[in-house]
């Protein structure tokens, strides 16, 4: 009898572990669901923004809701925006997404920058004191996800190692990109850096006039497999844990039937 129930034990289990996956490695840079952030250029009747006006705000987030506890939001301008056209950059915590709106002639440049506590719109390279964006070298790269753009915009990557280096990733997303999530290699970075000691992160979205973009995840985590599709799901794997009960079970069960012979 007790032979019998570690065996249903054990098949039980692993039959949970199937169902049970926990993906690997993830990294959360941001979720945007629980700090309301906003920053926009909405010039008064007759008085546009002139060409390279800016403006920068530092937020503390919920714990839990971004790396390294701040997220700063720079918002700037490379050309005049007229009285009649508005150009904005808001976290919708509501809605756990970033939007990014222009009209009429407004084209903003959006930069948001994880350092920690610096109250700086420049990156402080030493603020997150060395994460390690890898997890001992699991994860291979960024995954934005839920993306939705009208025009053509393009997002980049600029990541500091505590040392100063510098190396960033690009990549475009056409128009009517709707609902992709879109993965960033580390492998293609522009210089390389030290992933495993990482002091700040910056992503700077650039794109033309009256362009929109939303987007509602930042996270360093990895791929499938090298063939797989960067606008599919992360690795799942089965849980530690539970992998553990099965080969508890297992063993229970061999020496079980060594005692029987015996």
């Amino acid at each position: 009898m007790r032979k019998r129930n570690l065996l249903s034990l054990a098949i039980a289990v692993l039959a949970a572990s199937m169902g049970t996956q926990v993906s690997a490695g993830i990294v959360t840079i941001d979720t945007f669901d629980q700090t309301t952030q906003s920053l926009d250029f909405d010039p008064p009747q007759e008085t546009p923004v002139p060409a390279s006006s800016s403006v920068f705000d530092e937020m503390q987030t919920e714990p839990g809701e971004a790396i390294g506890g701040y997220r700063d939001m720079f918002i700037r301008t490379d050309n005049e925006i007229a009285s009649s056209d508005n150009g904005q950059a808001t976290v919708v915590s509501n809605l756990g997404e970033v939007q990014v709106s222009n009209t009429g002639n407004a084209s903003i440049v959006v930069e948001f920058t994880w350092d920690g506590m610096d109250n700086s719109a420049d990156a402080d390279t030493n603020g997150l004191g060395g994460i390690d964006l890898t997890m001992s070298g699991l994860n291979d790269g960024f995954l934005v996800g839920n993306t939705r753009t009208d025009l053509d915009v393009n997002l980049q990557f600029n990541l500091w190692d505590s040392t100063g280096a510098i190396g960033s990733i690009g990549r475009t997303f056409q128009q009517d990109t709707n609902g992709e999530d879109v993965f960033f290699a580390y492998n293609e970075l522009s210089n390389q850096i030290d992933l495993a000691n990482i002091g700040a992160i910056q992503l700077v979205i650039t794109g033309p006039e009256a362009y929109d973009l939303q987007f509602d995840l930042l996270q360093s985590t990895t791929l499938t497999g090298p063939s797989q599709d960067p606008a599919q799901p992360p690795t799942s794997v089965s849980s530690p844990a539970t992998l553990a009960l099965v080969s508890a079970g297992l063993f229970g069960l061999g020496f079980t039937r060594r005692n029987k012979r015996s």
